[in-house]
């Protein structure tokens, strides 16, 4: 889940009132992507492998068929 940085500490309360379990990750920020002070990339980057990856396994079986 990802949350408003704005809305982190609204979002925490609400999960320890309701004891669910959680771990804090990491903060995307300025568009890059850290965890546990671990650069991960950009945004951007990782909203093209998102938005392409259907396709892209698709086109991939569509290969190994042939």
């Amino acid at each position: 889940v990802s949350v408003e940085q704005d809305e982190e500490d609204d979002f925490i309360t609400i999960l320890m009132n309701h004891s669910v379990p959680f771990t804090l990750l990491g903060h995307v920020t300025q568009g890059k992507m850290v965890v546990d002070d671990e650069h991960y990339g950009f945004t951007n980057e990782w909203k093209e492998v998102y938005d392409n990856a259907l396709g892209q396994y698709i086109e991939k079986s569509k290969g190994s068929q042939a």
